[in-house]
């Protein structure tokens, strides 16, 4: 009985004296017990991160990454031309009046920079690094304000290096007012994309049409685009308002400038009109380069239920894509699409709507039932 008794204490925690110690009567064993020790442990999910602290991460690596990217553009652009002494020359010429067009109608930052060199000590790399390193700084913080916005604060690092794909285009094609214009643009597309900030996000978009319009008038007009699709889907007056206000002060700055500088021309050979030559097959392989990566979803999604998905992320951005849209227009009218710094002001806007159209495709993967494409 002993024996017994001792077995199934070790079997059981407990044992009633006098009861029969046959199988039969055996308590009942725990379900873990019943298991043995062979019974699979449950599984924990380890989180290698949390969510705060990835956002946090994922910003500073992409400001790392856009980092290099300026610093390339120093090395590669500013300081061999500064030690040429083009850099001086470009930029002071634009202020004497003396520059071609359509250069000559960007005179607010060649102006911010000569006033630098002249009255603070700076010499024109020194000015140039300030001004630009300032500008792209600002128009990062300003992105990263508008992903967060948008719930995709993890996704900092692959916009920023989007921005620095496309930022490639300062290191052949750069010219000053390129940074300062993305600041200004990145700073309207928040009050595009998110109509937050009650009369302040006015104010925002007031001061970067003050800067454009001294720096790329053909941005002001793409944002008036933007504004413009804004107030048809929401039905808003104030939105056509501003629509309207961009788009004339875009026209005002353009025939005030050429009224102030009627002696700018075009290089002997250059047309106001590049259609001809941007429609050719390089220039529209090279458009597409740099495109792609971020709006490929829009032309590459083929199965029924991953387009309308992906045509929802577009209606729900449309205000942005029409920004985008209408600045690649004007790029393949009167621009080229080689210096493809023209579109490096809406870097951030690519990438947002890019990141929304990716996630469509990636969870598409994880649906068995769904094609990928």
């Amino acid at each position: 009985m002993a024996d017994g008794a001792d077995s199934q204490v070790a079997l059981h925690g407990v044992v009633v004296l006098g009861t029969d110690m046959s199988p039969d009567t055996w308590p009942a064993l725990p379900t873990v017990a019943t298991a043995g020790r062979f019974a699979p442990k449950p599984r924990r999910t380890v989180v290698a991160v949390d969510r705060r602290s990835l956002e946090r991460w994922s910003a500073a690596l992409g400001g790392a990454a856009l980092a290099g990217t300026f610093f390339l553009y120093v090395n590669v652009w500013v300081t061999p031309r500064y030690y040429s002494g083009d850099l001086d020359l470009w930029v002071r010429s634009v202020v004497d009046g003396t520059a071609t067009a359509p250069y000559q109608y960007r005179v607010l930052v060649p102006a911010l920079l000569v006033w630098l060199t002249d009255h603070a000590g700076a010499s024109m790399a020194q000015a140039t690094i300030v001004v630009d390193g300032s500008a792209l700084a600002l128009g990062t913080a300003l992105g990263f304000h508008m992903l967060r916005k948008s719930g995709l604060a993890v996704y900092a690092l692959p916009a920023a290096v989007y921005c620095g794909w496309l930022g490639l285009g300062l290191l052949n094609y750069a010219k000053p007012e390129t940074l300062v214009a993305f600041a200004a643009v990145t700073a309207a597309a928040n009050v595009v994309a998110h109509d937050a900030g009650g009369r302040a996000r006015w104010l925002v978009v007031v001061v970067a049409a003050v800067v454009l319009a001294g720096c790329r008038t053909d941005l002001l007009v793409a944002l008036g685009v933007g504004f413009g699709v804004r107030a048809w889907q929401r039905r808003s007056v104030v939105d056509a308002g501003a629509a309207l206000a961009l788009v004339v002060t875009a026209l005002a700055a353009t025939v005030a400038l050429l009224v102030r500088y009627p002696d700018a021309k075009y290089p002997e050979g250059v047309h106001v009109v590049q259609l001809q030559h941007n429609l050719t097959a390089i220039p529209v392989v090279l458009l597409a380069a740099f495109l792609l990566p971020a709006l490929g979803p829009l032309v590459l999604a083929r199965a029924p239920r991953v387009r309308r998905e992906v045509l929802d992320v577009a209606s729900r951005y449309a205000a942005l894509l029409a920004v985008v849209a209408t600045e690649v227009v004007v790029t393949l009218v009167v621009g080229r699409t080689e210096e493809i710094r023209l579109l490096f002001p809406e870097a951030f806007l690519i990438a947002l709507v890019g990141i929304e159209l990716w996630r469509v495709v990636v969870d598409s993967i994880e649906r068995a039932d769904t094609p990928v494409a």
